[in-house]
């Protein structure tokens, strides 16, 4: 079962990364090894340490003290309005989904289904137009990855 969760946060990620690849892309190599993919649907980050520009500020972002490896958006005006990032931190499984459910709730967003077990939480939540899902799970080497990602519904 922890294996299927950690093929889950892998997914998520090399999804992210395929996403935001397209026909014509530009992709530079950076000197720390990060990646900067920038196409016309958006950009990816990979290895960057900051979050995405476009992050509202309403919505927690990465954990404190972790490390963000990936990181997401596409344009609203030319692409699928959402973002991403990919996060470690050496807290335990249990102490990060206290502290996202807390921001959560004091950012006033709604917490919706959930799923913990195996030390993997899997939960979302939504304010407005937007949804927030959240995968956080255990490495087994001490550190807890975390996977964000925001989507906004479009106004009907």
């Amino acid at each position: 079962m922890k294996r299927s969760f950690k093929t889950i946060v892998s997914s998520l990620a090399l999804l992210g990364l395929l996403s935001a690849c397209g026909s014509s892309n530009d992709v530079d190599v950076n000197l720390d090894g990060s990646m900067d993919n920038e196409t016309e649907e958006g950009t990816a980050k990979i290895g960057a340490q900051d979050m995405p520009s476009d992050w509202p500020e309403d919505a927690p972002g990465a954990y404190p003290g972790s490390t963000v490896s990936y990181s997401a958006s596409m344009d609203p005006e030319t692409g699928k309005p959402d973002m991403a990032i990919v996060s470690t931190t050496a807290d335990n499984t249990a102490t990060v989904t206290t502290h996202y459910k807390t921001e959560l709730a004091a950012k006033g967003w709604t917490v919706g289904t959930r799923m913990e077990g195996a030390g993997t939480s899997i939960f979302s939540a939504t304010k407005d137009t937007r949804t927030m899902s959240l995968l956080i799970t255990g490495t087994g080497q001490g550190q807890t990855t975390v996977t964000m990602a925001i989507e906004i519904m479009e106004a009907e």
